[in-house]
């Protein structure tokens, strides 16, 4: 059948690549997809249909897999991206992004400038952090499939979008501003925890979390007392679980919870940066 103006196809292909052409018509097209019964991947990165257009086509046609390129402030992205991270101003991983700016401060990001990441279904790592004036994470509950977070250092004050993601299995809160974490408790996948440098006054949030290994809440808002009950609460429920938890807080940028992080390890190589602090350290 006659795809495009300068391409023929058979009706029974399962893959498609038009990177190479593009299409004037998006409607004519996804119109012309009809015929395609079996089709269950079709990459149009640089072919013109806008965001829209592209993703009515994906709502259209579910069984197909549609791929383009979307914006993300000064980042040009693929949809199937797997990690984005805001430190990484170079390309992703497999041809996934790139950053396209000239320059670059993280105090000019907004949280609006992340809304295109809806398109980005695949997106299973996400790193935010030194976002100073995102102003909130409300973007976050169109990722309900997110399993890897960094939103330190955000000077965030609400996270009840963290609630519909239920599949976190490693999230970063520490450095910001948070008084209410009772969203955490529906995070049941959780593994690694950061609340360091926060203002929070109750850990209830934290008592039933049956895979937690890794929890940091060193000069989080809890008193002395509490960080006391509260370790020995959790080492109670889960005799493996490894606690920093003191308001005299010796770490330093981060280093012991990066060391032999398993989420922060993956996290890093899905963003195609180098793990920091994974030499020896005492502590």
């Amino acid at each position: 059948m006659q795809l495009l103006e300068d391409l023929s196809v058979r009706s029974d292909v399962a893959e498609l690549d038009l990177r190479e052409y593009k299409v004037p018509d998006a409607a004519a097209f996804s119109d012309s997809l009809v015929l395609l019964p079996k089709l269950t991947r079709l990459d149009m990165c640089g072919t013109g249909p806008s965001d829209e257009e592209m993703a009515a086509m994906r709502e259209r046609y579910p069984q197909t897999k549609f791929i383009w390129y979307t914006n993300v402030y000064k980042w040009i992205l693929r949809t199937d991206i797997k990690g984005f991270s805001t430190g990484q101003k170079r390309k992703f991983p497999d041809g996934a992004g790139w950053y396209a700016g000239d320059s670059f401060s993280y105090k000019r990001v907004r949280s609006t400038d992340f809304e295109n990441l809806k398109y980005c279904t695949d997106l299973g790592a996400l790193d935010v952090g030194h976002c100073t004036n995102i102003g909130d994470v409300n973007f976050l509950t169109n990722l309900p499939q997110l399993r890897i977070l960094d939103i330190s250092l955000c000077d965030l004050t609400d996270i009840s979008a963290l609630a519909s993601l239920t599949q976190l299995e490693f999230l970063a809160l520490n450095y910001n501003y948070v008084t209410d974490i009772s969203p955490i408790a529906n995070l049941k996948k959780l593994k690694y925890l950061n609340l360091n440098n926060n203002n929070i006054s109750s850990y209830d949030a934290l008592l039933d979390l049956p895979l937690l290994e890794r929890l940091w809440i060193s000069c989080s808002g809890l008193t002395d007392r509490q960080l006391e009950d509260m370790s020995a609460a959790l080492i109670a429920k889960l005799p493996n679980i490894t606690i920093k938890a003191s308001n005299k807080n010796r770490e330093y940028a981060m280093s012991y919870w990066r060391k032999d992080n398993p989420g922060y390890l993956e996290m890093q190589a899905l963003f195609g940066l180098r793990a920091q602090n994974q030499g020896p350290k005492k502590d």
